[in-house]
C-alpha cells in the first residue's frame, strides 16, 4: 500500500499541478479577453469623438444655413452668428452667386452674408474631401454626408443650382469638383454651358439694368434697393421642395 502511494505521489502532485496551470491559464485567457473588449471599446469611443469633431467642422453656422436654403426654395435661417434669423429666397441667392467677372457684386449685407454662407459650405466640402484623403474619415462617411447635398444640385437645374455650380468653379475648389465625380458625376464639362446660359441670363436682363462700369455711390444704393424689393416680392418655383 505504501509503496503504491509512493509510486502515485508524483502523478498526484503533477496532476494538481497541471489543474493549477490550466486555471491560471483560464484566468490569464479571460483577463487577456476582458483587456482585449476594454482597449476595443476605448478604440470606438475615441473614433466616435474623433468623427464627431469632423463633423462639428464640417456643419458650421454658414454651412448649415447653406445646406438648408439648397433643399428650401424660401425660409428662415441664421446667415452668421451675428445676423439673426431672416428669411432667404432662392432668388436671392442666385443673383448673389454671380461672378463678379459677370457683373459688379452688390454690396448689400444680406447679399454678401449669402456669399459668405455659400464660401463657407465650399471650405466644408473640400475639408471633407481632405479628411477622405487623409483617412481621417471613412469614404462610405463622407459618401453619406456629401452625395445627397451634390446629387441635388446637378439634379435639378434651377437658374440657382446653375449660378451655385459656376460659383464653386470660380471658388476654384478642386476637392468640391472632385466629390462630384467621385459621388455623382463630373461637372467640368457642364461648365461652358452653365456659363453660357448665365450670359445669356444677363443679356436677356434678368438681373436688372446693370453695366460692368463702376457706379456713383447714390447709384449703386438706388439700384441695389430696387432689385432687393423686386427679390423679396418675387414668388420662386417651389416645386422641388
Amino acid at each position: 500500500m505504501i509503496a503504491a502511494f509512493v509510486l502515485l505521489l508524483p502523478v498526484v502532485i503533477a496532476w494538481r499541478q497541471l489543474r493549477l496551470s490550466q486555471r491560471t491559464l483560464e484566468a490569464a485567457l479571460a483577463q487577456s479577453q476582458s483587456d482585449a473588449e476594454v482597449r476595443a471599446a476605448e478604440a470606438k469611443s475615441r473614433r466616435a469623438a474623433e468623427f464627431q469633431q469632423r463633423l462639428d467642422q464640417f456643419f458650421t453656422t454658414g454651412t448649415q444655413a447653406a445646406i438648408a436654403i439648397i433643399h428650401h426654395h424660401d425660409r428662415d435661417v441664421r446667415l452668421s452668428q451675428i445676423r439673426g434669423v431672416e428669411r432667404v429666397t432662392w432668388a436671392e441667392c442666385e443673383l448673389a452667386l454671380i461672378p463678379a467677372t459677370h457683373r459688379p457684386y452688390i454690396y448689400e449685407p444680406k447679399l454678401t452674408a449669402i456669399r459668405d454662407c455659400f464660401s463657407e459650405l465650399v471650405e466644408s466640402l473640400s475639408r471633407l474631401w481632405y479628411f477622405r484623403e487623409q483617412e481621417l474619415l471613412e469614404a462610405a462617411d463622407v459618401q453619406h454626408i456629401a452625395q445627397p447635398l451634390l446629387a441635388r444640385l446637378v439634379e435639378h437645374d434651377t437658374p440657382f443650382f446653375r449660378n451655385l455650380r459656376i460659383f464653386i468653379h470660380y471658388c476654384a475648389a478642386e476637392p468640391v469638383l472632385n466629390l462630384f465625380a467621385d459621388y455623382v458625376c463630373d461637372i467640368r464639362p457642364s461648365f461652358p454651358d452653365d456659363l453660357s446660359k448665365l450670359e445669356a441670363a444677363i443679356m436677356r436682363g434678368d438681373y436688372g439694368a446693370f453695366q460692368a462700369s463702376p457706379w456713383g455711390p447714390a447709384e449703386f444704393r438706388t439700384s441695389a434697393s430696387r432689385l432687393m424689393e423686386r427679390l423679396q416680392t418675387s414668388q420662386p418655383d417651389a416645386q422641388l421642395e
